[in-house]
């Protein structure tokens, strides 16, 4: 999608044409597209390791939300401000921790259905590794076996480029006989 070919333009020697052809995408889906590639709305990582950072997007205005180091010490999270100047005030993260941490404790799992989930997973689980053990020793059994054919196979091999080699050395002396008979009844 990064080709204007799509949007009924093409590259010529670095100049960039309208083309006769039927555009695929209009020229606006095209200049969207292009800026989503470009990423100007994605959280961009840093060296610090953020808990929230990726997670969130205000609903306000739709933006990603950032996080940055005030003072060496305080970790505040912040609107990217992608579309344009944001009211709302940064946050800091004990603060959006709070707030998370309300928003998560209202919510209640039924002890019958986290049961089942455990139940679910411990299932899973078991099915996950019996299958990678018969995947493993399925494995082992083809390189077993291609280990001990390997070995009759270059036997094979060097047997058939030997015979390959004395047919050849017989084919060419035959020819050459052949040839020098052709020659002896033609020259007349």
């Amino acid at each position: 999608m990064k080709n204007p070919f799509y949007a009924g333009q093409f590259r010529w020697e670095g100049k960039l044409y309208q083309g006769t052809h039927t555009a695929l995408v209009s020229r606006d889906q095209f200049d969207r597209v292009q800026a989503v590639f470009r990423g100007h709305n994605k959280p961009r990582y840093g060296t610090h390791d953020f808990p929230y950072r990726g997670l969130l997007t205000r609903a306000y205005d739709n933006c990603k939300v950032t996080a940055e180091i005030k003072k060496g010490k305080y970790t505040h999270y912040r609107c990217t401000q992608y579309r344009g100047k944001c009211r709302l005030p940064y946050m800091r993260e004990e603060e959006l921790g709070g707030r998370l941490g309300r928003i998560l404790r209202d919510i209640h799992i039924p002890d019958d259905i986290l049961t089942q989930l455990q139940q679910s997973l411990l299932s899973d689980r078991g099915c996950e590794e019996a299958i990678r053990s018969h995947q493993e020793r399925q494995l082992q059994q083809r390189l077993a076996t291609a280990c001990a054919g390997d070995s009759i196979r270059r036997t094979k091999t060097n047997w058939t480029l030997r015979s390959a080699r004395s047919s050849g050395r017989e084919n060419l002396r035959s020819g050459r006989q052949r040839s020098s008979k052709f020659k002896a009844r033609y020259r007349g």
